[in-house]
C-alpha cells in the first residue's frame, strides 16, 4: 500500500475541496446550472450575482414558494415542482465575518465608505441577522473584487454561504465525470470526494482491458458499494489486526476455514485445502499467478513502468497518476517497502502496478480510505474467486487497518490540522514520512469480509467477537412488566418507558434496537415505570464505554464534527450524531452491547432467567 503516502500528500486540487452537507431550495425541479445573475423569486428575496445555500435543510425549506389555498381550514400547498437540492460547496477563497481576517476586511470596508453612506460596523457581526449588511450590493461587489468566491452570512441564526461561481456547486448525487469538472452544470460532476467514486483524472481507460480478463466485470456493482466507512471497517481492521498477531488463536482460524466450508464448498474442493493455513497459501499461490498475467496483458497494451526503489517518485495524488497512466501510458511503482511471506518482490511491485491500472484506472478513485476500498470492488472482480481471498487481504484488509485501527489515529489528527492552517504540500509530505503501514503477512480475513457488499459486522458471531480484546462479561439485571420474559428481544426498544434518546435515535435504524439492563449489584434499584419484575442474564462480549479503551468516543467526535465550521477552524460537535456513531462503531466492531459502571445495552437478543424477589 506504498500509494497510502501519496494519499497524505494530497494536492490542494479544485476537485478535493468539496464540501457536503448544504441545502438550497427552488421553485423549480428542472435546475441544470446555477445562474446567479437571475432568480424565480421575490425581488425584496434577491441578492444579485449570488447563489446560497444553507447547512440547515429547514432552513431551505422555508423558503420554498407556496400556492395559497385560501381556505382558513387547509394549509397553504407547496407550489408544484418545488424542490430542495443537496449540494456539495467548494469555498475557495472564504470570508466569514467571525474570523480575524473577515473582521478586518468589514472594518476596512467601512472606514473608506464615502461619509454619506451610513453604515452600522457591528452590524455585519450579528448572529442572527448580518445578512442585511452582508448582502448589499456595494459590500458584495466588494467581496467579489477582493477575489473572494464564497462568504458567510447569518440569518435567523444559521450560518449560510453565498457562492459567486455556480461552478463551486455540485450535486450530492452527481455522476462523476472529471472532464466536466469545470463545468457549471452542477450534476455534470461531482468535483471532488462525496459517496462513491472519489477524486480521479481521466478514468474507465483501464475498462476495456479489464473486460478482457473479466468479461462479467461491472462498473455498476462498484458505485453500488456500501460507502467507506468507520462502521464498515472497524470490524475488518479489527480482522486484520487479529490475523496478522504473533500468536493468532487456533480456533478461530479453524472458524474461519469452516465457515468457507459451509458457505463456499466449490472454493475449497478446487483450493485442496484441509485448514485455514493451506487455505491461505493456495489463495496466494492463485493471486500471484493471476497477478502476473494481468501484468503480462497491461504491459503488453503498450503501459511503461518506471520503479521506484525509495518512493521519492511517488504521485503527490490519484489525479497524478490516473493523468499518467491515461495520457502517457506510464506508471511510476513503488518497488521498496518490507518483503510479503507469501509473496516474492517481483510479484508484490506487479500487485501494486496493477491494482493502480485496473483498481484505479477502472474507477478514477482516490488514495484514500474510501477510494482503496472502492479500488478492492473493482480490481477484486478480475480474480478467481480463491485468489480474490489474497486480493482482500493485500486491499481492503490493509487499507481498513491502516485507517481504521487506531495506529495512525494521531497523524490524521495531525494532517488535518495542517491542512486547515494551510501547510504547504511539502510540510504534509514531511507529515506523511511518518505514516504506519500494515504489516507485510499472509492471511484470509472471514468470508463475508471479501464481499464486496459487506456492510460491517453486526451479526454478533462468534469469529470477531473472540478478537475483541476489550470485551467483558457482564450478569445484569432488567426489570419488566412482563411475568414470562425468557429472552431480551431489542426490536421490542420502545414498548417500554419512553426516553429521551428516542428523538436522536430516529434516524438511526441500524442501532436503535437495543435492551437496557442494570449491571447487577446489590444496591440495584429500577427507574420509576419500568415493573417490579426482575430478570437475570449475561452480556457476553460487553464494551466498557466508562473506560472507552478503543478510543470509540475520539473517532466518533471526528465523524460528528460540524464540516462547515471545521473549515473555519472551529470545532462544533453534533452531540447526538457522536452519540450514535460511538454506538455504530461498537456494534459494527462485533461487541454485544455496552455498559458503564451501573447500566449498559444489548444489540442482540440476549437470554434471561426470572430472579429471585
Amino acid at each position: 500500500m506504498a500509494e497510502m503516502k501519496a494519499f497524505l500528500d494530497r494536492a490542494k486540487g479544485y476537485q478535493e475541496q468539496f464540501t457536503p452537507g448544504f441545502y438550497h431550495g427552488s421553485p423549480s425541479n428542472k435546475i441544470k446550472a446555477f445562474d446567479p445573475t437571475k432568480a424565480n423569486k421575490d425581488e425584496l428575496l434577491v441578492t444579485p450575482g449570488m447563489t446560497f445555500v444553507t447547512p440547515d435543510p429547514k432552513f431551505a425549506h422555508s423558503f420554498m414558494p407556496i400556492t395559497p389555498t385560501n381556505d382558513l381550514k387547509a394549509p397553504d400547498k407547496y407550489r408544484t415542482g418545488a424542490t430542495i437540492y443537496p449540494v456539495n460547496v467548494n469555498f475557495g477563497k472564504h470570508l466569514d465575518p467571525d474570523t480575524p481576517e473577515g473582521e478586518n476586511f468589514i472594518r476596512e470596508f467601512v472606514k473608506n465608505r464615502p461619509k454619506s453612506e451610513k453604515w452600522d460596523v457591528e452590524a455585519f457581526f450579528d448572529p442572527n441577522h448580518n445578512y442585511t449588511s452582508m448582502e448589499a450590493p456595494s459590500f458584495v461587489d466588494a467581496v467579489k473584487t477582493a477575489g473572494y468566491d464564497t462568504f458567510a452570512v447569518n440569518e435567523g441564526g444559521v450560518k449560510n454561504v453565498g457562492i459567486f461561481d455556480p461552478k463551486n456547486i455540485r450535486g450530492k448525487f452527481a455522476n462523476y465525470n472529471p472532464d466536466e469538472a469545470m463545468n457549471p452544470d452542477f450534476m455534470k460532476a461531482e468535483g471532488g470526494a462525496v459517496e462513491h467514486f472519489e477524486v480521479g483524472g481521466k478514468v474507465g481507460f483501464a475498462l476495456d482491458l479489464a473486460k478482457k480478463i473479466a468479461p462479467k466485470f461491472d462498473i455498476n456493482a462498484v458505485q453500488n458499494m456500501p460507502v467507506g466507512s468507520a462502521a464498515k471497517q472497524i470490524p475488518v481492521a479489527k480482522a486484520f489486526q487479529m490475523l496478522s498477531s504473533e500468536n493468532v488463536d487456533p480456533a478461530i482460524k479453524s472458524k474461519i476455514f469452516q465457515d468457507y466450508v459451509s458457505k463456499h464448498p466449490s472454493l475449497i474442493k478446487k483450493s485442496g485445502a484441509t485448514n485455514y493455513d493451506e487455505l491461505t497459501q493456495a489463495a496466494y499461490e492463485k493471486m500471484v499467478k493471476e497477478t502476473k498475467d494481468q501484468y503480462d496483458l497491461m504491459t503488453g497494451s503498450g503501459i511503461k513502468i518506471d520503479w521506484d526503489p525509495t518512493g521519492a517518485k511517488s504521485y503527490k495524488n490519484s489525479a497524478e497518476m490516473l493523468k499518467d497512466a491515461a495520457e502517457n501510458k506510464h506508471l511510476t511503482v513503488f518497488q521498496g517497502g518490507e518483503p510479503h511471506p507469501l509473496i516474492p518482490g517481483k510479484s508484490n511491485e506487479q500487485f501494486r502496478a496493477v491494482h493502480d491500472y485496473f483498481g484505479h484506472g477502472t474507477t478514477g478513485s482516490s488514495f484514500g480510505p474510501k477510494g482503496e476500498e472502492l479500488a478492492y470492488g473493482a480490481h477484486s472482480q478480475m480474480y478467481s474467486p480463491l485468489a480474490r481471498l489474497a486480493a482482500a487481504t493485500e486491499t481492503r484488509g490493509q487499507n481498513s487497518f491502516v485507517n481504521y485501527s487506531g495506529i495512525n489515529d494521531e497523524l490524521i489528527k495531525k494532517m488535518n490540522e495542517a491542512r486547515a492552517g494551510g501547510a504547504s504540500p511539502e510540510e504534509l509530505q514531511q507529515l506523511g514520512q511518518q505514516w504506519q503501514y500494515a504489516p507485510q503477512k499472509g492471511l484470509i480475513l472471514p468470508a463475508e469480509q471479501v464481499d464486496i457488499n459487506y456492510k460491517g459486522y453486526s451479526a454478533g458471531g462468534e469469529i470477531i467477537k473472540q478478537a475483541l480484546q476489550h470485551a467483558k462479561q457482564i450478569p445484569f439485571v432488567h426489570f419488566s412488566k412482563a411475568e414470562n420474559i425468557s429472552r431480551l428481544e431489542p426490536a421490542m426498544y420502545g414498548t417500554g418507558i419512553k426516553g429521551a434518546e428516542g428523538v436522536r435515535l430516529q434516524d438511526a435504524p441500524d442501532i436503535k434496537p437495543r435492551s437496557y439492563f442494570y449491571v447487577d449489584r446489590p444496591d440495584v434499584r429500577p427507574e420509576q415505570g419500568l415493573g417490579s419484575v426482575k430478570y437475570s442474564g449475561v452480556s457476553q462480549a460487553s464494551y466498557p464505554l466508562h473506560e472507552d479503551p478503543a478510543g470509540y468516543y475520539k473517532l466518533a467526535k471526528e465523524l460528528a464534527k460540524d464540516p462547515y465550521f471545521a473549515k473555519q477552524g472551529v470545532e462544533i460537535i453534533d452531540r447526538p450524531k457522536m452519540l450514535n456513531e460511538v454506538e455504530r462503531a461498537i456494534k459494527n466492531a462485533g461487541y454485544t452491547g455496552y455498559h458503564t459502571d451501573d447500566a449498559g445495552i444489548l444489540f442482540h437478543p440476549t437470554d434471561v432467567t426470572r430472579a429471585a424477589d
